[in-house]
């Protein structure tokens, strides 16, 4: 284990056999520790929980003064564990002169009859809270101060989609509603409002969050600086992305299925989604009202056979007259759609093999044509040129 924003000592895990070295630390609020070994602990302390993190070890960034016991787990058969507790204390307000060096050369601090240039004050950025001077006749100082540290007291809710609003409760934010810079993990919380003591904030919908996973959400008050985040439980200091579903479209398909289905959402990821409807199927993945009507259902019947290649023409309902909306497939073969109305399409048949194939239309928008039709391609052959010499030797083709 080591300490991270603190000058204090380094500790080591060694593993079975070993104990924590210290098995005391003492750090200060904002410090963060960093554990690879980790197991759940009772109320007032903290926990890397079951699930493994994409780094390989735990870190917890200690938000208030306390003690705080940490343990690794069994570590052997003989239910032994490694303990130890974090003493975390306060800090103290800090005071340091400032110097600026050119080539090595000090420049002079001048605390009188200084010209100064009036400037207009940015737009996206914080005034502190504190009335400390930052000159004396020892020169310019900068303060480290209570005063001018943000700090984020409750995070809610802890899960939602993009949809949900985040409230903050603190203190020492900024009524500048853009000042304030909020992220969920490495994503951007868009601040919606804000005063000194709370800020509501909305992800975007391409935010690209990694979904069931609680991401720690941190604070920066642009010309303040990082807020501690003084929330004791881990969960209660980050917010889980969950999957949302806006629209599906169309909401009418055929009941001989393959209807192209629009979702629209937030919080989809690239691979294998599942998506089933209640009446269809026991595993439910998302949850919608998909209502059939079997009236909508092509039907489809066109010439018994075709010789060689050309046009043909398959007659019925409800195909529509969008070309691109309607596929046709002569067994495993797809077809060309030149034309389409909602009573006939007309495809292109390229040389099918020879045999019987079974004729598929399908309208993306509505689904599979309905009745069974097949397509007869008849075998035929030419030759050129039909005469030659006696003494052999003409291409035939």
């Amino acid at each position: 284990m080591y300490v991270n924003g603190s000058d204090d000592a380094d500790m080591s895990a060694f593993g079975e056999g070993f104990a924590w070295d210290p098995a005391s630390l003492t750090v200060f609020v904002g410090d963060t520790v960093c554990c690879h070994p980790s197991s759940t602990e009772p109320d007032g302390a903290f926990s890397s929980g079951d699930t493994k993190t994409a780094e390989g070890h735990f870190r917890y960034r200690f938000g208030s003064p306390g003690v705080i016991y940490y343990s690794s787990g069994f570590i052997d058969n003989n239910n032994r564990m490694l303990q130890g507790v974090v003493k975390v204390l306060p800090r103290e307000d800090k005071n340091s002169r400032v110097s600026v060096q050119v080539g090595g050369v000090e420049a002079r601090h001048v605390t009188a009859g200084l010209n100064r240039v009036s400037r207009a004050t940015p737009q996206c950025v914080a005034t502190s809270h504190c009335n400390h001077p930052n000159q004396t006749s020892h020169g310019v100082t900068f303060s480290l101060a209570a005063c001018s540290t943000p700090t984020v007291h409750s995070i809610s809710p802890n899960q939602g989609s993009y949809h949900h609003v985040i409230n903050i409760q603190g203190q020492r934010f900024s009524n500048v509603s853009c000042a304030n810079e909020v992220m969920v993990g490495n994503a951007p919380c868009h601040v919606i409002n804000s005063s000194y003591s709370e800020i509501n904030c909305r992800l975007s919908v391409d935010s690209g969050l990694p979904i069931g996973l609680a991401h720690p959400v941190t604070l920066r008050v642009n010309n303040v600086g990082d807020a501690i985040i003084a929330v004791q439980e881990e969960l209660h200091r980050r917010f889980v992305v969950l999957p949302v579903v806006d629209s599906v479209s169309p909401p009418i398909g055929s009941p001989t299925g393959h209807t192209r289905v629009h979702i629209h959402g937030s919080g989809f990821s690239a691979g294998d989604v599942t998506v089933a409807d209640p009446a269809t199927s026991s595993r439910l993945i998302i949850r919608t009202l998909f209502v059939t009507r079997p009236h909508l259902s092509p039907l489809s019947h066109l010439p018994d056979t075709v010789n060689g290649s050309g046009p043909v023409t398959i007659t019925g309902t409800g195909f529509g007259s969008e070309v691109d909306d309607v596929e046709v497939f002569a067994g495993a073969t797809e077809l060309q759609v030149i034309h389409s109305t909602d009573h006939n399409l007309t495809v292109s048949v390229d040389d099918l093999p020879a045999g019987t194939h079974m004729v598929t239309v399908i309208v993306r928008s509505k689904g599979l044509a309905s009745g069974a039709v097949n397509l007869e391609s008849v075998p035929y052959a030419t030759l050129s040129p039909d005469v030659g010499s006696l003494a052999g030797g003409t291409p035939l083709f």
